[in-house]
């Protein structure tokens, strides 16, 4: 189940925002704090729309045939194969 965008939000704004461990790391790798910035609105729009995306991914993958995987086992696309990538 995932979270309103509201807690979410507050979530990654109190744990970006303030000091500590993640906040120091996010500095060291981008050289300045993600909070209010650009790049800081894609890490939030990624961390809050991965639940759905998981879940309509499982959920398409699930629904595909076995069967339809038969040919292309034959084929040799399956399992490393080279064939038809």
């Amino acid at each position: 189940m995932a979270l309103p965008p509201t807690v979410v939000g507050w979530y990654l704004l109190t744990q970006l925002g303030g000091p500590g461990p993640i906040r120091s790391a996010e500095v060291s790798l981008f050289g300045h704090p993600l909070t209010f910035t650009f790049t800081g609105i894609v890490v939030a729009q990624i961390v809050e729309s991965f639940p759905y995306c998981l879940r309509f991914s499982r959920a398409a993958i699930s629904g595909v045939d076995r069967a339809s995987s038969r040919p292309l086992a034959l084929w040799g696309c399956l399992n490393g194969g080279s064939r038809c990538s």
